[in-house]
């Protein structure tokens, strides 16, 4: 029932506008992280635009969606979106705040942002922090990819990278022990295999054994002991999102299937952990 009133909602309003918005933006849910990327994506993009928040029905039909409202291109907001925009092929699709992007290939008429900040960005805060034998764990179907272009350029800034793959959550702290007496710091990577409350806590107590940093990519690690964190604005992503959009539209609606990194990176710090292990970031 649900479904049907939002398909009679949308031809509702497609005929009281008189035609249909550029842009369908289909929003996994409600999340604040989601709400602050559509409005950069609003005031990106200069066209008409209509949201459907997926949560708020109990099932949407998206190719009869895009049947119905025939936009120039989907634009999907988390990972909920993107898996129901699976079957849309005609048109590009525009993912955000998706992770599965990544690391999975995508079909060719899907680009967007990575909500990661780039691996450059991470070796310069290591760079400045003078730590030259970074450990990482890694799942390589979760982070393989972006851990490799990682690993291609963390020589030019003078870091080694200490790799040990994982391909369950319970080898987190075996793998670990592996990195004992090899590294100088650790990083955390948004691998859904390598992150999990339990592993957290088996990264920190790691971390003040062997008076080495972490670097994560969440702010809210910090109040867990991590040191220092390298997060994304999900507002700026979704104006890059727009901004991508743009010249999709200038392109005439043709996509090249390529992901792009946000292009800014919060850097959050842990004063009192930076403070005990007298780490002084020189240059970042």
């Amino acid at each position: 029932m649900r479904a049907l009133l939002l398909a009679i909602t949308l031809l509702v309003l497609s005929v009281a506008t008189g035609r249909a918005a550029d842009l369908l933006v289909l929003q996994s849910t409600r999340d604040v992280a989601y709400r602050d990327a559509v409005r950069g994506l609003g005031a990106s993009y200069q066209g008409d635009s209509r949201v459907v928040v997926l949560s708020d029905y109990a099932e949407v039909d998206v190719i009869r969606l895009v049947r119905e409202e025939r936009p120039q291109a989907v634009v999907a907001v988390g990972e909920a979106a993107l898996a129901a925009c699976k079957k849309v092929r005609d048109i590009p699709v525009v993912a955000m705040l998706a992770p599965s992007i990544n690391h999975r290939k995508l079909p060719s008429n899907v680009s967007g942002v990575n909500m990661v900040a780039e691996p450059a960005k991470y070796l310069e805060l290591f760079d400045s922090m003078r730590k030259r034998h970074v450990g990482v764990l890694y799942d390589a179907n979760k982070s393989g990819r972006y851990l490799h272009q990682a690993a291609q350029i963390a020589r030019s800034y003078g870091v080694t990278l200490e790799m040990v793959e994982v391909h369950s959550a319970q080898e987190v702290q075996s793998a670990l022990e592996k990195l004992r007496g090899r590294i100088d710091s650790l990083w955390v990577l948004p691998d859904s295999t390598v992150v999990s409350a339990v592993n957290m806590e088996a990264y920190i107590v790691f971390s003040i054994n062997n008076r080495l940093p972490i670097v994560s990519y969440l702010k809210q690690h910090l109040r867990n002991g991590v040191a220092a964190s390298l997060d994304v604005d999900f507002y700026d992503i979704g104006r890059q999102t727009g901004d991508l959009c743009q010249q999709l539209a200038r392109k005439g609606g043709h996509s090249s299937g390529y992901i792009i990194p946000p292009r800014k990176a919060l850097l959050n710090t842990n004063e009192g952990v930076i403070h005990k292990l007298g780490i002084t970031l020189s240059s970042f």
